[in-house]
């Protein structure tokens, strides 16, 4: 090989290593120099399109991790045998876990981590919810990735505290009344009803309020109210314990 045509292709292979299209011909005219010259330019043009791949994939990533980044759930990404956090998004640093320092917001051990980072394999979606000691109620649905080049598993951490407490808000307003936090009609008739058909022993007793007719017209409703709800939370205090009290009122 000529000096000349060493310098081309020491120039091809530097182009190649730095990403760049391969430019000069060998002179050679040899079969071995034709081989040799159409290796370089195939290697060349592999590379190139491999870096490119590279190039989308890498901008595919970043769009990905955006997306994940404007949820309003927590994600949380962990190694599926070791339990190591593989990536968390932001929602997650600003508002649970502080990556830096190891430590949890609620300044305390976080159960919910602990059973996230609990070795296992999920080979499908996997749901379940979880009751912190703040009271906090959380909504997790997990599901194995491939992250990068370990299997992994990320959880979709929502919390449903407000939800909850809603539900419950209105389940008892369901039965209760809404003035004095008695036991309402619709509880009254429902629970006589699983009385009868447990058949236990039971009585039913009923008393009348007298003069609300009257502090309603000469005081006025507020004050009606009033006489209600003072009357209502004595009987709460003389309820017997193991027994059931239902006060109705018709106004």
């Amino acid at each position: 090989m000529t000096e000349k045509d060493a310098h081309v292709l020491l120039g091809q292979i530097q182009s190649i290593i730095t990403n760049k299209p391969v430019t000069g011909q060998l002179e050679g005219n040899t079969p071995v120099y034709k081989e040799l010259q159409e290796t370089v330019s195939y290697l060349s043009r592999c590379m190139l399109k491999m870096n490119q791949q590279v190039t989308r994939s890498r901008g595919f990533n970043s769009l990905l991790l955006a997306i994940i980044n404007s949820l309003k759930d927590w994600v949380v990404v962990i190694e599926e045998q070791t339990g190591k956090i593989l990536y968390t998004n932001d929602l997650v640093k600003q508002r649970f876990y502080n990556e830096e320092t190891g430590q949890f917001f609620c300044g305390e051990a976080c159960g919910l981590m602990d059973r996230l980072q609990s070795p296992g394999i999920i080979e499908d979606r996997h749901k379940f919810e979880y009751q912190c000691k703040q009271n906090k109620y959380f909504q997790v649905e997990s599901h194995w990735v491939q992250w990068e080049d370990t299997r992994a598993v990320i959880h979709l951490i929502t919390d449903v505290t407000f939800q909850k407490e809603t539900e419950a808000y209105l389940e008892v307003m369901a039965y209760k009344d809404e003035l004095t936090g008695l036991n309402n009609r619709r509880c009254c008739i429902s629970t006589i009803n699983e009385y009868m058909n447990a058949e236990p022993l039971f009585a039913l007793c009923m008393i009348d309020l007298d003069g609300l007719k009257t502090i309603n017209d000469q005081f006025g409703h507020l004050k009606g109210d009033q006489y209600l709800t003072c009357v209502s939370q004595k009987l709460k205090e003389s309820t017997n314990q193991g027994g059931f009290y239902m006060p109705l009122w018709w106004r």
